[in-house]
């Protein structure tokens, strides 16, 4: 692809990777999944990864740049992460997305989900789409993110809330 840099300011700028979402998609899946999965998954998560990714460029087109190489996008490690069965995955899949009733649905996904996935609506500024559904799932079960726990102090989680247009006022535990 190409390289541009957008600049914010005196002090800030963002470098940005133009490329084709083919080619992308060969730097994404080996860090996404694990290349040596069976086939079929590996092209399962190609679709779904590709599904995201023209998504977010719908989602985002007036902006600077459509993914983050982070969890917060899809991680993307380019060229150097290739791998030959993730990139046959991408080749036979070529095109491929996800859509109910001719659109394109938001296909977000995770390393574990701790035993029940969320209606993306749920955890998003999302329409609520009949396709995506919650349900419970085993697949994680053992593994070192099924159950975790996240601390916030009361005043910081009152801040938020309150910041966030949510009532708050006398929260004790």
């Amino acid at each position: 692809g190409t390289i541009r840099i957008v600049r914010h300011s005196e002090r800030a700028m963002t470098v940005v990777n133009d490329i084709e979402i083919e080619e992308y998609l060969k730097g994404v899946l080996p860090l996404e999944v694990s290349p040596a999965w069976p086939i079929e998954s590996l092209k399962a998560q190609a679709v779904v990864s590709r599904t995201f990714a023209i998504f977010k460029a719908i989602e985002k087109r007036n902006q600077d740049f459509v993914m983050s190489d982070t969890i917060l996008g899809q991680v993307y490690g380019g060229s150097l992460f290739h791998k030959a069965e993730t990139d046959r995955a991408v080749r036979e899949t070529e095109g491929q997305i996800l859509t109910f009733n001719n659109e394109i649905i938001s296909t977000y996904f995770h390393a574990a989900c701790g035993g029940q996935t969320a209606q993306p609506e749920k955890v998003w500024r999302l329409v609520p789409n009949p396709a995506l559904k919650s349900v419970s799932c085993n697949f994680c079960h053992g593994t070192k993110h099924y159950r975790w726990s996240f601390h916030m102090p009361l005043l910081e989680l009152e801040r938020l809330m309150k910041r966030n247009g949510y009532p708050a006022d006398g929260l004790r535990d």
